[in-house]
């Protein structure tokens, strides 16, 4: 590891190694690398450094750009607070513009499916009232008296109505009173041809979609009824005395005619008698007419009508809302006060009525049917298409402020009708959805107002521009400036860099050195005492004469005097890996570095908690020294306790890492030397400055550690005098032989004993105030048990990797067999 043969004032070694020690550093290697923009890297003791160089340049900076940056600071200010004001301006008027065409878009919206629903409500009621006048007028024409009337144009009248009211289905139902029930039931088995008549009328205007093989072929049944239309029927008079409302007729003709006959006026007594008591069309709640399924209409003919209804696949079209709607019949046409001889009942499916309500391309508008007897049901309408949500109002709660209400009623005295109990009103809720905010609302107002401020940001970046070249070659300045601070701060203790970096100063200027600590350094004062010479004693030692300055300058080459000083009380150790030699003669050379850096990271780190100075670190030995640059009375105790942790932080590390480097690694471990005394401390300059230690100090702890044993820690006289002072004679106990060191003599030395009383206390917040725990010996493991472990650990890792890149599908057909 290297020899101590050099003449030099502390050990060929500690020269031996400068130049590859000052590269480190420089490189980051050391725990006073880096420059000031790499203040992450390294130990905490390298970080500070650097922060605290940054921060001196910083601060000169600061003072000497103070005014430029406040007016810097306030022309950008301005510009961007009138960009805030404009920009803000620009959007508060841009996006109630944008919501005022929304909200005529919405509005715009309404009106149409007003107008839509208003047309609806005109062609469903007035249409119904057309065809009671119609059928009044042409049974007055036949000469018919109800309730013995067969219309035999019924299907061609009723056709037109339905297509102009958009009815599902239309029926006729007489008023038949008890004493006409025999004479009825004779009349409508007689009368029934009118089904063929009216399907064929269907048929021909089916235009080929229909044939008689679609209907089926039966008899009505001749009597009135109530019961499942056709199934589980009871007979009239058994349920009561009548009147009786027999479906006599209907359009289009029925699929099955067991529907006739069936007594309507049982089913929905309540409407009828509203609509007689009203004098005009009213509207029942909404009904469950799946029972007209297969009897009235087929199914599939249902589906048709509602084919531009959307809905979940399978639905059936029967669950949709229909309501029944009654109209009365009087006995005089066009005499509203006559006597009510029957009703006209139309099935109204409202997803007739949801289509064609929007503009096309409007979409995301629900519309809510809802009506006076507590019923709701929501669509969703796109343009002319509409789908059926559900049942209840489904709407998004969050547009509950959109709501348009357009009634679906057409009376001829609203509020005398209205108060007549057993029909319902109906009216549509229109409300907006996220679908239409998003298609309309299309928030514009935001990139509008980008553009704007993007202006004043393209001034501000002119403005930056300029400035950039303004600060450009000051910038350089800087830089260079921090980086020269930085890596002088990693070589030197601060002081000593604030000092070097006055003189680089003053020669700029060809001037003597001045001494500006203050400034650069803060509040702390040079602790280097005596070693350099003060402004007024440079003045009069160069301004004496020509001869004592040419004589000045000869002796001092740098125009300075040089930055030494003497410090009485120190106390260095030289620590050394022992067999680290033979080790890396069979490593890697990244293996190498890594335990160094390993080690040495960690022993910068117990420096710097410990308020330790690291020297150097020459090849594998690492060189440090307490008591300087601020002096300390207890410096000898520092550093026992320091090298003790050093120590055992050295045998745990290279116990971890003989995985990761091999065999042999956890049998390295530390010679440590300790040695207290003056020592001669400055900065030798040159093309390399460094900070360095000379005197007969430095070379008494090298031969202290090269004379010692592996594991130990081994001091001199004078260190342990000085631990014996501070009351630590505990720890310390004479090497039973006196060691012959080269240029001492035989000397008496002391070991550092491994444990001290405070060994138990492991806290990170009482580690300067303790002893840490440090093993005297390496665990004295078999080699061979750990050469073996060692193997052990590897096969397994190498298995491990085998098993991953195997085929999945092969492993575990491998775990299944």
């Amino acid at each position: 590891t290297g020899s101590l043969n050099g003449n030099s004032g502390h050990g060929g070694r500690f020269r031996r190694g400068g130049d590859r020690s000052d590269t480190g550093s420089l490189n980051g290697n050391s725990s006073h690398g880096g420059s000031r923009f790499r203040r992450g890297q390294g130990s905490d003791h390298g970080s500070n450094k650097l922060i605290e160089s940054a921060q001196g340049v910083d601060k000169i900076a600061a003072e000497e750009t103070k005014y430029l940056t406040i007016s810097r600071i306030l022309v950008i200010f301005v510009i961007l607070f009138i960009a805030a004001i404009v920009s803000t301006g620009a959007y508060i008027f841009l996006d109630r513009s944008e919501q005022d065409n929304y909200d005529d878009r919405y509005e715009h919206v309404a009106n149409t499916a007003k107008d839509a629903v208003e047309f609806h409500v005109k062609n469903v009621f007035k249409s119904a009232s057309a065809l009671s006048r119609t059928l009044s007028a042409e049974a007055k024409a036949l000469k018919l008296d109800f309730p013995f009337v067969t219309y035999p144009t019924f299907e061609t009248l009723c056709g037109n109505a339905r297509d102009q009211g958009g009815y599902e289905t239309l029926f006729y139902s007489p008023f038949v009173d008890f004493t006409d029930l025999p004479a009825w039931n004779n009349y409508s088995l007689q009368n029934q041809g009118w089904i063929q008549d009216s399907r064929e009328v269907a048929i021909a205007y089916s235009e080929g979609e229909l044939s008689q093989d679609d209907y089926v072929d039966e008899s009505i049944i001749p009597l009135i009824y109530v019961g499942g239309l056709g199934t589980d029927v009871e007979f009239a008079p058994s349920y009561g005395q009548g009147p009786y409302m027999p479906l006599w007729m209907q359009s289009p003709p029925p699929f099955r005619p067991t529907v006739i006959n069936f007594d309507s006026y049982n089913f929905l007594r309540i409407t009828i008698d509203a609509s007689i008591q009203a004098r005009q069309p009213v509207m029942s709640e909404v009904q469950d007419l799946s029972l007209l399924a297969e009897t009235v209409l087929k199914a599939e003919e249902h589906a048709k009508f509602h084919e531009n209804i959307l809905d979940t696949e399978g639905a059936n079209t029967f669950d949709h809302p229909h309501s029944q709607m009654y109209t009365p019949i009087f006995e005089e046409p066009n005499d509203d006060s006559s006597k009510v001889v029957g009703t006209i009942n139309a099935i109204v499916a409202w997803d007739r009525y949801m289509t064609d309500l929007l503009p096309e391309g409007t979409r995301g508008v629900y519309c809510v049917v809802k009506n006076t007897c507590d019923q709701a049901y929501t669509y969703k309408l796109n343009g002319n298409q509409a789908l059926f949500v559900g049942s209840g109002d489904l709407h998004e709660t969050k547009y509950d402020g959109t709501e348009v209400i357009l009634p679906f009623y057409d009376l001829k005295r609203p509020n005398e009708t209205a108060k007549i109990w057993g029909h319902c009103l109906y009216s549509y809720h229109l409300y907006a959805s996220q679908e239409f905010e998003d298609k309309y609302l299309d928030s514009s107002a935001l990139p509008l107002t980008l553009v704007v401020a993007s202006t004043f940001f393209f001034i501000v970046a002119v403005f930056f521009l300029y400035d950039w070249f303004l600060k450009r070659r000051n910038s350089k300045i800087l830089d260079v400036a921090a980086k020269t601070s930085a890596i002088v701060s990693s070589l030197f203790p601060s002081n000593v860099r604030d000092r070097l970096l006055n003189n680089a100063a003053a020669n700029e200027k060809n001037a003597a050195p001045v001494e500006k600590n203050e400034e650069v350094g803060g509040k702390n004062r040079m602790k280097l005492k005596n070693f350099l010479q003060s402004e007024a004693e440079m003045d009069s030692l160069t301004d004496n004469n020509d001869t004592n300055s040419h004589d000045y300058a000869e002796l001092h080459v740098y125009g300075s005097k040089p930055i030494a000083d003497i410090f009485p009380e120190t106390t260095i150790m030289f620590a050394d890996i022992v067999g680290f030699t033979a080790w890396s003669s069979t490593r890697e050379p990244t293996q190498v570095f890594t335990l160094l850096e390993n080690i040495y990271k960690s022993f910068d780190d117990i420096a710097t908690r410990r308020r330790v100075f690291k020297v150097e670190t020459v090849g594998d030995c690492y060189v440090a020294v307490c008591g300087l640059p601020d002096p300390r009375s207890d410096h000898a105790v520092v550093m026992s306790r320091f090298a003790r942790a050093c120590l055992k932080r050295m045998q745990e590390l290279v116990h971890k890492l003989e995985v990761m480097l091999g065999p042999d690694t956890a049998d390295l471990s530390m010679r440590i030397g300790l040695h207290s005394g003056p020592v001669t401390a400055g900065v030798l300059r040159g093309e390399r400055a460094r900070f360095q230690l000379f005197g007969d100090t430095m070379n008494t702890a090298s031969r202290m550690e090269s004379t010692g044993e592996k594991g130990m820690i081994q001091m001199s006289q004078e260190t342990a005098d000085y631990l014996t002072v501070a009351g630590k004679g505990s720890w310390i106990f004479p090497r039973d032989e006196k060691v012959v060191a080269k240029g001492k003599g035989r000397l008496q030395t002391y070991w550092l004993a491994s444990e001290g009383p405070e060994h138990h206390r492991t806290s990170s917040t009482v580690e300067e105030q303790s002893v840490e725990i440090v093993a005297a010996q390496p665990l004295q493991l078999d080699k061979s048990e750990r050469l073996v472990k060692w193997n052990g650990d590897l096969l397994l890792k190498l298995l491990k990797e085998i098993e991953a890149s195997r085929d999945p599908s092969v492993t575990q057909r491998t775990e299944e067999s």
